[in-house]
């Protein structure tokens, strides 16, 4: 399992901000990514389909209304709904 937020590897934060996350989970071997459903983050983490992967979409949950606006309100940036994609490389 891999922090895409960057807080328990420290050899990650180079890939994150150099917008590589791609290139990071394929040297990891990584088949598997929870994202929140966010129009940015993909982006923000340089996960395009198209560019160096290909997102395919295999499930998804969202949080009750109230218990995510609850959180958000705490956090300032919890998402409702997260996609559990899978990876393929190009």
């Amino acid at each position: 399992m891999v922090d895409l937020g960057g807080l328990t590897d420290t050899s990650y934060s180079a890939y994150l901000f150099r917008r590589q996350v791609a290139t990071y989970l394929q040297e990891h071997k990584i088949e598997y990514a929870v994202l929140p459903r966010d129009a940015g983050i993909n982006s923000r983490l340089g996960l395009i389909s198209g560019q160096e992967v290909d997102l395919e979409p295999i499930a998804h949950a969202c949080a009750d209304f109230y218990e995510w606006n609850f959180t958000k309100t705490l956090t300032n940036n919890a998402a409702q709904c997260q996609d559990l994609m899978r990876i393929h490389y190009r």
